[in-house]
């Protein structure tokens, strides 16, 4: 009777044994899945002008991994802005809806921080900046941009691109096009009747302002005219309403 219950226990145990190890080679296989799926998706080498994974145009390729994201503890390589304003409140170009870019007279940032938000990958950290304020509503343009949306992307994934990455922009689609050289960084925009970029099926029609998500000082903030690449942060008051482009980084 000994010899029987202890035989019992024995493939008891043993099928025990085998149910751990199978439950734990599926938990292996589903992670090793799951690390080659996100190594293919890092590992994808995009050149500008290709759709990105979030469905906009890729506008600027970096040359070595850039800080980035709403922390600016992240590294990213690539930006790309929304491809249509077919689905709101993407705002790009007419018939958008234009925005003011909110907190009139609220320092949003130090002067340390409004020289960091100028950069190329601080765009995300500008954005959030903004919107965590109390004075910043659903109609200001950061908000409009962090609430765009792709089939493969959330809201919260896209924002208003920065001085510099509004200007890599610009300058992505219009360089080497003649435009006077009253600007702070390189882009020379396009004149009035010249023709527009058709790009993956779509005409770029810019309109001649968009607002970044760098503060200029409490009541100012920077933009940038696609007509003829000039900058304006001093004179360009908080309450003007402007377009947004919302941008992705990755």
């Amino acid at each position: 009777m000994m010899n029987r219950m202890a035989s019992v226990r024995l493939k008891c145990l043993f099928l025990a044994t085998l149910l751990a190890l199978a439950t734990a080679c599926g938990e292996s296989s589903t992670r090793l899945r799951n690390d080659v799926s996100s190594s293919d998706s890092a590992n994808t080498e995009y050149k500008l002008r290709d759709i990105g994974p979030g469905g906009g145009v890729v506008f600027y390729v970096a040359d070595s991994p850039f800080v980035c994201g709403v922390n600016l503890e992240q590294t990213c390589s690539y930006l790309e802005v929304a491809l249509t304003d077919g689905v709101a409140p993407s705002t790009w170009k007419f018939p958008g809806v234009q925005a003011p870019f909110g907190c009139n007279g609220t320092a949003l940032m130090s002067p340390a921080e409004r020289e960091t938000s100028l950069e190329i990958g601080s765009g995300n950290w500008n954005t959030s900046k903004i919107i965590l304020q109390y004075c910043a509503v659903a109609s200001d343009a950061a908000k409009i941009a962090k609430q765009y949306a792709t089939a493969s992307t959330k809201s919260g994934d896209w924002f208003l691109p920065s001085r510099k990455e509004l200007n890599a922009l610009c300058n992505e689609f219009f360089k080497g096009r003649p435009g006077p050289a009253n600007l702070v960084d390189s882009c020379q925009g396009i004149p009035t009747g010249t023709s527009r970029p058709l790009i993956n099926g779509v005409t770029w029609d810019f309109v001649p302002n968009y607002w970044s998500s760098s503060e200029f000082s409490s009541g100012e903030a920077w933009q940038q005219s696609f007509s003829d690449g000039n900058q304006r942060g001093f004179e360009r008051d908080k309450t003007a309403y402007l377009f947004v482009l919302p941008i992705h980084a990755f």
